[in-house]
């Protein structure tokens, strides 16, 4: 499994790759414990890094992530169900 530092890693390479002028959402569906809590760890890393300009949200379920996707306004900060 991914340590800490490799998702800290993930996260920060995947930061230096937005794009500043572009604010996104990208959903992550984790329906195992463990890639809830992974994709929750990364999901931090990315909302503590200056340089994210996506919006990440951890769901259980497809229509839980699809419904965040489709809200018409801008990106919301991410959260914990």
């Amino acid at each position: 499994f991914p340590s800490a530092d490799a998702m800290r890693e993930l996260a920060s390479l995947a930061a230096s790759m937005d794009d500043p002028g572009v604010k996104t959402r990208f959903a992550i569906v984790a329906t195992s414990a463990l890639a809830y809590g992974l994709a929750r760890m990364y999901a931090t890393y990315r909302a503590l890094d200056p340089r994210s300009t996506r919006a990440i949200s951890v769901f259980r379920s497809l229509e839980e992530a699809m419904a965040w996707l489709q809200k018409g306004d801008a990106p919301a900060a991410p959260r914990t169900p």
